[in-house]
């Protein structure tokens, strides 16, 4: 017996058992404990894919029932709010009822482009060779011998299809096979904290600073690697007659624990070369202060970056100094910043993240759309 605490919604039995009587009640069975509450005869057990017990010691209405209809199957405003409002066991499973399948065109795996059409198999492939054509640009790896004692890490391929239905293919090491003190030490690499992002966008607004953006194209791809690692050949384009030999890794690629902090020293580097210095409280936004009071400030995340000040001029040369080490998607005046929509208008900067929530990568808020208004 659980001593009762006065704010318990279990009241004097274990969680535990409350849940296993729901999955007995669920499947039709009387549950077996003897310290089964009694039942009571105007409430019925929750059916469908909740299995959080109703609260013992809550009073419910007609607008606020939590043992009556089931709410995964209830689609009016009242159940919705009060199910957010809950949030817990009962939310989550109205949730994962809600899951939109992934598109039958965008493989999970490999293998899983031969079950596809033709052209979209071409696609897909094209895809995996782009990528490796960009790795070899970037000399990221050599072909050699897996040296005795060695082990070589594995990789996959992930897919994605971008807004504009792009095919994208990235090769990622499969990092947790990896052994700490042999393939790596030290992981850890900053980023600039989003409460810095918040507060630049705010200064930008109230000193009427220009804001440019650049999209970094595969930024992990910088960073070189002080540990020998070898990594086995990429599925599906193994060399013919040398399946044997492996890749030695030269610099970093995306999925190594070691590859966000090479990525780190390398930008650190680089942004000292183009006259910007790390700001002391925030690692991830750097500050170039020119002879006559001109500043500006850039703000980095991996490949995400915004270059702003009050001399336009100015931030346009070290925006194309960047531009010049990293090779970079120029988007202009910043729009977007880690999926933050970014509207600048003269004093007034307008965020939201409505395009993150509709967005079909995130589907499991896709049904939402026609009860919620997200704002």
């Amino acid at each position: 017996m659980v001593k009762s605490h006065p704010d318990s919604i279990y009241g004097d039995r274990m969680p535990v058992d409350l849940q296993r009587d729901d999955l007995r009640r669920r499947a039709g069975n009387q549950p077996g404990s003897s310290h089964a509450p009694p039942k009571q005869p105007t409430q019925n057990p929750i059916p469908g894919s909740s299995c959080a017990p109703p609260p013992l010691h809550q009073t419910t209405t007609d607008a606020d029932d939590d043992t009556g209809e089931d709410p995964v199957d209830t689609s009016g405003q009242v159940h919705l709010n009060r199910l957010v409002r809950k949030g817990e066991v009962e939310f989550l499973a109205f949730l994962l009822n809600k899951v939109v399948p992934m598109a039958s065109d965008q493989p999970v795996f490999y293998k899983d482009i031969a079950r596809l059409p033709s052209q979209l198999q071409e696609q897909w492939k094209k895809a995996c060779q782009e990528e490796l054509e960009a790795l070899c640009k970037r000399k990221v790896f050599e072909l050699a011998n897996l040296p005795k004692g060695h082990k070589a890490i594995k990789n996959c391929w992930v897919f994605t299809t971008k807004s504009d239905g792009h095919k994208k293919a990235r090769l990622v090491a499969k990092g947790f096979s990896q052994i700490k003190g042999i393939d790596f030490d030290h992981i850890f690499s900053p980023v600039v904290r989003y409460e810095s992002i918040h507060l630049l966008l705010v200064v930008a607004a109230l000193e009427n600073w220009d804001i440019e953006g650049l999209n970094i194209k595969s930024a992990f791809l910088y960073g070189q690697l002080d540990e020998e690692i070898y990594m086995e050949q990429p599925e599906g384009f193994k060399i013919h007659d040398q399946e044997w030999k492996v890749l030695r890794l030269r610099q970093a690629i995306y999925g190594l624990k070691q590859a966000a902090l090479a990525w780190w020293k390398e930008l650190l580097a680089s942004m000292h070369k183009i006259g910007f210095e790390c700001s002391q409280s925030d690692a991830g936004t750097f500050i170039h202060k020119a002879k006559n009071g001109d500043i500006v400030i850039a703000m980095i995340y991996v490949d995400d970056s915004g270059f702003m000040g009050n001399n336009a001029t100015l931030v346009k040369e070290k925006k194309k100094a960047f531009m010049g080490i990293w090779e970079c998607h120029d988007l202009g005046e910043l729009k977007e910043f880690l999926r933050i929509s970014i509207r600048h208008s003269g004093r007034k900067i307008i965020l939201d993240q409505k395009a993150y929530c509709y967005d079909t990568s995130f589907s499991i808020l896709s049904p939402f759309h026609t009860m919620c208004s997200i704002t």
